[in-house]
């Protein structure tokens, strides 16, 4: 991404942590995710976003109304890998993988845990985490920061140098990120991951599909979604075909546990929730592992 290459830390991703607090400080109770960290991370102007005011409000409807589904799917999928991780968690598991991790929280909601958490990330971004860290000494002692550049760095190698142990199982969280990857990327992310997770071993990721692939009235929204990003140095160039994936890693290793769309996504966790906010009905979660 443009962004990347020029050495600036994501703004996605710093937007998306707004979405969280922003949920936090003002979203109809119950909360679909409860990120009691995000705040950490927000510059100025994603700090101003995230104040849930009249004002603001009017604001965000008339500049972000047309995309206001995908802050629903940002924190839908929070809660997605938050259901999957904890039992998990309290079972035994003891690594867990945050691939491109931004300003995922993930590990400091569960800094209490004997878990392992390695945080993979491009080494701009990961920078401006690792620095709002040190000003919370207390926190982030879990996590083994891993920076990658993808389009150099080989991420099996980065991680087995940080400590991943290949023979216990993990849970990959891979959030917010193949939608601006070419889906042979994602595939061969997934297939560089298979060389080092032990069988039992999951990896939850979201997606954007493919136009063919999206109700009709949503068209526009993620239309506006990856001209949005675009603005930001970070267009979502993915396109995902779900028919082309399940081919792609037949006998590789991978089993589709789950793929969960936007509907079962609003009857599980937004009920309660303005209709604005409900995730794209188009979105998927996928679930694999690995056998």
């Amino acid at each position: 991404m443009a962004r990347l290459a020029s050495g600036k830390a994501s703004r996605t991703a710093r937007i998306t942590a707004a979405m969280r607090h922003r949920h936090l400080l003002g979203g109809a109770r119950p909360l679909v995710f409860e990120d009691r960290f995000a705040y950490l991370f927000l510059d100025l102007p994603s700090a101003m976003a995230a104040m849930p005011t009249p004002l603001l409000d009017r604001a965000i409807g008339r500049l972000f109304g047309p995309v206001r589904g995908m802050e629903g799917e940002v924190l839908a999928r929070s809660r997605h890998v938050e259901e999957a991780l904890a039992p998990r968690l309290q079972a035994g598991l003891d690594q867990v993988i945050v691939l491109g991790a931004g300003f995922d929280t993930t590990a400091l909601q569960h800094a209490d845990s004997d878990c392992r958490f390695f945080e993979v990330d491009h080494p701009a971004t990961q920078a401006v985490k690792r620095a709002a860290l040190a000003r919370r000494p207390a926190l982030g002692g879990n996590i083994a920061f891993v920076p990658v550049d993808f389009a150099r760095d080989d991420l099996a190698r980065a991680l087995l140098a940080a400590g991943f142990d290949p023979a216990r199982p993990a849970l990959v969280s891979w959030l917010g990120v193949t939608m601006y990857l070419e889906q042979r990327v994602t595939v061969s992310t997934l297939t560089t991951l298979r060389r080092i997770l032990a069988p039992g071993s999951l990896v939850i990721f979201d997606a954007y599909p493919r136009r063919e692939e999206t109700v009709p009235e949503e068209q526009p929204m993620f239309a506006a979604a990856r001209a949005l990003t675009a603005t930001q140095g970070e267009p979502m160039i993915g396109a995902f075909d779900s028919p082309a994936f399940a081919r792609a890693i037949r006998g590789k290793g991978w089993r589709i546990a789950d793929r969960m769309e936007g509907d079962a996504m609003r009857e599980r966790w937004f009920r309660h929730q303005p209709a604005i906010l409900w995730p794209p009905r188009s979105v998927l979660f996928y679930t694999l592992e690995a056998v």
